[in-house]
């Protein structure tokens, strides 16, 4: 049996994934066809299918196969024709009571064709749908295909409403305001008039549309507020009617003029489907990595929750599969959310829940200015990214990205299936954090951790991490830096700028430090210097900015605290220069003398610099 997780709207499935709930009205025997059978109302019985089938020759066999048993089912599918101009029902598994099926039929009625995956041709087969909450529940293909953050049309026909409020002038050009509202989503979009004819020429052509119901041109007087308020009603209810006309089997063009390819599920899938058919090899091969919007993630995760196509496509450039394709193949993403509601609608990107299993390459993962608890999956992220980033989250523990799709964000109880196995990089930084908390040690193979723009002031919890050599903790709030050899492992590089830290007591036992940043810190005295002077792997201190800077002769008399080894130190990334060392040696040996010690002059000895 083929999966029913994922399907490409050609009908073949994407990859195989074990299905929860197999798609019980399949039935590989029925005829098939690529259009939409029109069934709304009496006014839509002329929109046929290809094949000359009207609605009104087939509305008492759909009655009647509503009324009927499990036990008749059977009897039902074997005397009904094999011919392609007669239509065949895959029924529903169970039925409600005679009567009541009846009764709901007339206003929830909603077939749809497909195209069979495994027959051809231009045979016409019309499937039931929609049988999710109490048979007839409503009209549309499913009530979890979209939520109320989101437009989605195809599940609001009934909820969505067009009009034309507003009539405006723009450089002497005067535009339809068009207000779309689906459910509680809604949006405007500005349109010329010849705007409406282009459009209406397409709808004749392709579609049926009757080429005499759109309001006339006039070349005289078409200016005079009474001629374009007239204009104006006539334009919204011209609308209305061909959304209401067309809404089975919405017509691209139509979509793109009400701009349903920004705001709408489906619409905006197929609009991506299109740009990476046309242009994701280009876009791959110069780079692996994208942005994406939480729009589109949230667009892409509502269409993974269908087990098969809403909707039969029959261009194949919008297939949703190019969307999946194309995603599969990064190597790197990053998710730009936003507060600002996009475009003129009243969707707020940061307010849609989304999911990160579409990707199953990527490397590294960065997310700017989102909510991470909208994230409700992750799929296998954990077993691939080897580079976390996550910024102007407004985080406040590690848990609640570690752990996004976790309930409880309870580290205690998460196991190591929870782990960030291949991260040897994490930016948390523009955030507010107030410490480290335990979910640290979800990255057990970190290296290098950046937690710059914080509002931490103490070490916790890094004892657990034992390759980590590299720790920013830039524009926080550190006073103290006590006993570090006990809360940090073999550390090689500490970046503690601006922080308030006035003693370097608590870096003497880092014998493993090479790289120490104390950037705009509070260190007064140059005798703190003999802190660090013992550490015998230093080779980088930036001490700049502190007030121990402004000291004459501060760059000497640092230097001189680290004897033999002040050729080796760069400090304030600047290595000391020939004259600073013959200083530095002045001094060294006057210090000498004075401790009643006799300083040993020769190329050898180890109190002079040497030339470089």
């Amino acid at each position: 049996m083929e999966p029913a997780f994922v399907w490409r709207e050609s009908g073949k499935p994407l990859r195989k994934i074990n299905p929860s709930i197999p798609y019980q009205v399949s039935n590989p025997n029925l005829p098939v066809i690529g259009s939409l059978v029109y069934c709304k109302s009496d006014a839509l019985d002329h929109t046929a299918t290809e094949e000359g089938v009207y609605h009104s020759q087939f509305r008492e066999q759909t009655q009647t196969v509503c009324s009927l048993r499990k036990d008749k089912q059977q009897q039902f599918e074997n005397r009904t024709p094999k011919t392609p101009k007669i239509l065949c029902f895959t029924c529903p598994p169970s039925f409600p009571e005679d009567g009541e099926c009846e009764k709901k039929l007339e206003s929830r009625l909603f077939l749809r064709t497909t195209m069979d995956p495994r027959r051809t041709g231009e045979d016409l087969s019309v499937r039931w749908y929609n049988f999710s909450s109490q048979y007839f529940s409503h009209d549309d293909v499913s009530s979890s295909f979209c939520a109320v953050v989101m437009a989605c049309f195809l599940n609001n026909r009934k909820t969505t409403s067009i009009s034309i409020p507003n009539v405006e002038k723009n450089d002497n050009v005067f535009v339809y305001e068009i207000m779309v509202q689906i459910a509680d989503i809604k949006w405007t979009v500005n349109h010329r008039y010849n705007d409406f004819v282009e459009l209406h020429d397409k709808l004749v052509s392709d579609h049926g549309v009757n080429k005499d119901i759109l309001p006339p041109k006039k070349v005289l007087g078409n200016k005079e507020p009474a001629f374009l308020e007239k204009r104006r009603a006539a334009l919204e209810i011209y609308l209305q009617n061909i959304v209401n006309f067309l809404q089975r089997a919405m017509p691209r063009d139509l979509a793109t003029f009400l701009d349903f390819h920004r705001y709408d599920i489906l619409y905006l899938l197929q609009d991506c489907a299109l740009h990476f058919f046309t242009k994701g090899d280009s876009l791959l091969q110069m780079s692996r990595h994208f942005t994406f919007s939480p729009l589109m993630l949230h667009a892409v995760s509502e269409r993974l929750k269908q087990p098969c196509p809403p909707l039969e496509i029959l261009d194949k450039r919008l297939d949703f599969s190019h969307v999946l394709d194309f995603c599969c193949q990064l190597t790197s993403i990053t998710i730009r959310g936003s507060n600002i509601p996009v475009g003129t609608s009243n969707i707020v990107p940061n307010t849609l829940p989304l999911e990160l299993s579409v990707f199953k390459t990527i490397e590294k993962l960065h997310l700017v200015d989102m909510l991470v608890s909208k994230i409700y999956s992750v799929g296998v992220m954990r077993d691939t990214v080897v580079s976390l980033n996550v910024n102007k989250v407004g985080l406040e523990k590690l848990a609640h990205v570690l752990l996004c799709d976790v309930l409880h964000k309870d580290v205690l109880y998460s196991g190591e299936m929870h782990n960030w196995k291949k991260v040897v990089e994490a930016d948390f930084s523009d955030n507010n954090l107030e410490e480290i908390d335990e979910a640290v040690r979800l990255l057990p193979n970190i290296e290098c951790l950046v937690l710059n723009n914080n509002k931490i002031s103490a070490l916790n919890n890094l004892t657990s991490l034992p390759h980590l050599i590299r720790l920013c903790l830039a524009s926080n709030r550190f006073v103290e830096a006590e006993d570090l050899h006990t809360k940090l492992g073999q550390i090689v590089h500490i970046d503690l700028s601006q922080n308030n830290i006035s003693s370097l007591r608590g870096f003497s036992k880092l014998y493993s430090l090479e790289s120490l940043d104390l950037t705009s810190n509070q260190v007064l005295d140059t005798p703190e210097i003999t802190h660090l002077c013992t550490l015998p792997c230093l080779e980088n201190l930036i001490l700049m900015g502190n007030p121990v800077a402004i000291i004459v002769d501060y760059r000497v008399k640092v230097l001189e605290h680290f004897g033999n080894r002040a050729g080796e130190i760069c400090l304030d990334n600047e290595k000391p220069s020939q004259k600073e060392l013959d200083t530095v040696a002045v001094l060294q040996a006057i210090r000498i003398v004075k401790e009643g010690r006799t300083p040993t002059f020769g190329p050898d000895a180890p109190l002079f610099p040497y030339n470089s």
